[in-house]
């Protein structure tokens, strides 16, 4: 009862899902028109044999179902050509995705690089001013010494104040 008010939920659809059942659908009117090949085929023969017999009607009738496969098999030829142009927009899509994703992905992976060199940076530059501030009256020189300065700040600040230096 709800199914009729509601519908049915939708399934999600996956590219290689729809493109599995693109092709199979592909194959299914290849088939088909296949066959009605051989009809339109098998309907000349048959109109040939009606014409040797005299049989203009019959014959006549013959190429009449001989056309209505043709048309048939135009038809069927249509389906397929857009098949094949929706699955080549679906693989369009799906590589525009794909590539979308690894860019996105390589963009986050560029901004946590930056926002940890940013950190960086910013630690070393306030370590080194630190130090400058605090090491001006003492040791200088081993305010160059890279990210061990902080703690070696600290530790000075700390001996600094201690000491009354």
């Amino acid at each position: 009862m709800f199914n009729r008010l509601f519908g049915k939920p939708k399934q999600e659809t996956n590219a290689l899902t729809t493109l599995d059942k693109l092709n199979e659908t592909l194959e299914m009117l290849e088939k088909k028109e296949k066959v009605l090949v051989k009809k339109a085929a098998a309907e000349v023969e048959k109109a040939k044999e009606f014409a040797k017999g005299r049989n203009k009607r019959a014959a006549i009738q013959c190429l009449k179902r001989k056309r209505l496969y043709e048309q048939q098999i135009e038809q069927l030829g249509n389906f397929q050509l857009r098949i094949h142009d929706q699955m080549i927009m679906l693989e369009g899509a799906k590589a525009t995705t794909e590539t979308v994703d690894a860019l996105r992905t390589g963009a986050s992976a560029m901004k946590a690089m930056q926002k940890a060199t940013y950190v960086t940076y910013v630690c070393m530059y306030v370590c080194m001013y630190v130090c400058m501030y605090v090491c001006m009256y003492c040791q200088p020189k081993v305010c160059f010494w890279g990210f061990s300065l902080l703690y070696f700040h600290l530790c000075s600040v700390a001996r600094h104040t201690a000491e009354g230096c």
